[in-house]
């Protein structure tokens, strides 16, 4: 902490002709607690007022809406405090903040002069000055002293003793509840951000109003008063920040720098070497970049300020590097559909400051320089770095959204297919919004010189199962029959679920639909090697949609299952396919299937009469009635209606029927349906 100095003490005399400042800054400064030699008795300096030291007065209680009159005689009074000039005390105490008031209304003759401040301790160690006072208040010329948004504690105030202001006086102190709005900033959590830039941008703040923060500042030094606090903020860009403090006229700053979080705050340093209406410079290093930090300024005095305004900024150390090395650093470009916009520049000398987030897709520990482009529609973006010499032979295939940057946006396909054999990257499906991409100083040609082309095709139309009305029927078979999709086009029906445990983005969703057959169904779905598949299984109608379950417990290329149980047979069902990921993914395919039951449109309602065996079997299956006499016919069917068996018998109770089915028949579920003369019923047989 660099040691504050002891500001200069004003010796405020109100004088018929206005206020003189004689400061006390004429000599070199004193210790804040000055130690005049005094002797203990009013009587042995020969009959002194008996107020005639601090430690004589009787205190009141100052409240708001109420006044303390005081009536004394300072005649013979001395300068006990070191005030330069002798005086009687009095004193008063309040336990808020108030604006005061202090007449010499009553006193005859009229006072021809006063000290216009107020001091905090006795002795005094700080004090709060008015320059507002005025002979009109009072009828019989006498002085009125206003002190504005004075905080609560006790309070002494010296009655000047000089030819003119010398004999019996009568003092009122009045107070009013402080009315002064506090500063928007007037606590951490409402802290006004600031920039850090390589030269001082300043931000004006006003402490008018302001109240004490807690807790107290460890800048309360040699007398110093946090009362008046106000807050600002920055996010470090540099292990070493300076943070400039430039008051107005009458305020002489305090500047506190602190770590942690508004609630939790841990004090780093503080300034305090200039007097009123200069500038004070704390220099902070061993910063963590990325991190933010609190700056707490105050006016050293007790009180409201002559004038209570301040310029706050952060410098950071020029940059010797790129002008684009750091994300925040670089204006985005617009780029419209059809457009196109030229980047060029280097990653020589590049850093990794500020490029990502700790543990962000872009903490590589690679120097990186950055650009940006802001999208109004949907676009196909195409980065091409065709004429880049040395070429680049290794480039990002992700973009950032914000910055610093936390995950990349993999949407990418690309190709080293320009004619000099640079990269083409083509990111699929952007949505509207900003876009950050790296340039790293990586591969064998680097850090270098780099050129890119960057262009915007509009998005391919939605497919028609964009929408939940739109969705695609599937239809339950015994066995997966994958049918292939795609969400190329594809936008966001309604934001993404929770799916086991993690929520992705559901900027591509496409809908299917199916009518049960079972209970029990399973919708299976297989991405392209590129494509995160999430699947959301919902009953209801669109517009009305109940999500049953939703399951994302693969990666890229990998299968997900949704087993459903205590589905109604007849009852439509929804699902929902998206990536995982923001955008689209480089191959936007995906196959998917539901398994179940077929729909036959013959329940499987065997009689309780009739065996079935053995069922799952291997082509043959012999069917046994337990009462049925006579003519009966059976056929095997598959899940498009295809006839497999058909056969013709007169039945016997108890004499097994064999059905055999073709050679080669195709694992799964089969419909067997009887005829009688009286009855049609089925039965559910599975092939192995």
């Amino acid at each position: 902490m660099t040691s504050a100095r002891t500001p200069a003490f004003v010796l405020g005399v109100l004088l018929l002709g206005g206020l003189v400042n004689a400061q006390k800054s004429a000599v070199p400064p004193t210790p804040i607690h000055p130690g005049p030699s005094h002797v203990p008795s009013s009587a042995l300096r020969g009959g002194g007022p008996p107020n005639d030291l601090c430690t004589g007065v009787v205190i009141g209680a100052l409240n708001a809406g109420s006044s303390v009159t005081v009536n004394g005689d300072n005649t013979g009074a001395t300068d006990t405090e070191g005030l330069g000039t002798p005086s009687a005390w009095e004193a008063f105490t309040t336990v808020e903040c108030l604006n005061i008031t202090v007449d010499y209304c009553g006193t005859t003759p009229a006072f021809g002069n006063a000290f216009n401040y107020l001091l905090a301790g006795c002795p005094w160690y700080n004090y709060t000055q008015s320059g507002d006072f005025n002979t009109m208040d009072c009828v019989d010329g006498n002085y009125t002293i206003h002190f504005a948004n004075v905080p609560a504690g006790t309070y002494y105030y010296p009655v000047l003793t000089e030819p003119g202001s010398e004999g019996p006086y009568t003092i009122t102190f009045s107070g009013e509840a402080c009315t002064a709005v506090p500063p928007a900033n007037d606590d951490c959590a409402g802290a006004i951000a600031l920039a850090p830039a390589v030269t001082c941008v300043p931000t004006t703040g006003d402490g008018y109003g302001a109240t004490a923060s807690t807790p107290a500042s460890a800048c309360e030094v040699g007398g110093a008063s946090a009362s008046d606090d106000i807050w600002f903020g920055f996010v470090a860009t540099d292990p070493t920040q300076t943070v400039v403090v430039a008051p107005s006229a009458g305020y002489d700053a305090v500047v506190e720098l602190l770590s942690g979080t508004c609630g939790a705050l841990t004090s780093i340093m503080c300034e305090d070497v200039a007097y009123s209406g200069s500038a004070e410079t704390l220099v902070a290093n061993g910063l963590t970049v990325g991190n933010t930090y609190y700056v707490r300024v105050f006016d050293w005095y007790l009180g409201q300020p002559f004038t209570s305004t301040v310029d706050v900024c952060v410098i950071e150390p020029a940059q010797s590097g790129p002008p684009n090395d750091q994300c925040g650093d670089v204006t985005p470009d617009m780029l419209g559909i059809g457009g196109g916009v030229n980047w060029s520049g280097t990653t020589v000398d590049a850093t990794t400051t500020l490029d990502a987030d700790p543990g962000g897709d872009f903490d590589d520990g690679v120097s990186k320089v950055w650009h940006a482009f802001t999208l109004n529609d949907c676009a196909d973006v195409t980065l091409s770095f065709c004429g880049t010499a040395p070429v680049l032979d290794e480039v990002y295939l992700g973009l950032a959204t914000a910055c610093p940057s936390g995950g990349a946006l993999l949407t990418s396909t690309y190709a080293f297919d320009c004619p000099d054999q640079n990269a083409n990257v083509t990111f699929i499906g952007l949505s509207p919004g900003t876009y950050y991409y790296p340039i790293g100083a990586i591969g064998a040609n680097q850090p270098g010189p780099y050129q890119v082309l960057v262009s915007a095709t509009a998005c391919a139309a939605p497919p028609v199962n964009d929408e939940c009305t739109g969705a695609i029927e599937l239809t339950p078979a015994p066995l997966c029959t994958p049918m292939t999709a795609d969400v190329t086009g594809a936008t966001l029906s309604m934001p993404a679920s929770s799916c086991s445990g993690s929520t992705g983005n559901a900027n591509d969703d496409v809908w299917y639909m199916f009518t049960a057959t079972s209970v029990d169904p399973v919708v299976q779905v297989q991405g392209s090697p590129d494509f995160d598949a999430v699947v959301e299984l919902m009953s209801g109608t669109c517009g009305t949609l109940t999500s049953l379950d939703c399951v994302d417990n693969t990666l890229d290329g990998e299968t997900e299952e949704i087993d459903a149980t205590g589905l109604t047979v007849g009852e439509t069902y929804y699902v929902r396919v998206y990536d995982f990921g923001a955008g689209f993914p480089g191959d936007p395919t995906f196959s998917i299937c539901v398994i179940g039951d077929p729909p036959t449109g013959v329940q499987d309602d065997m009689r309780t009469d009739w065996q079935v065996y053995p069922n799952p079997n291997d082509g043959q299956v012999s069917v046994v009635s337990g009462s049925v006499t006579g003519p009966v016919s059976a056929e095997v069917v598959d899940i498009t209606g295809r006839i497999l068996v058909r056969s013709a018998w007169t039945t016997v109770p108890g004499v097994a029927h064999l059905l055999e089915l073709p050679n080669g028949v195709t694992p799964g579920l089969y419909t067997l349906r009887i005829s009688t003369l009286s009855d049609v019923f089925a039965r559910k047989i599975q092939v192995r």
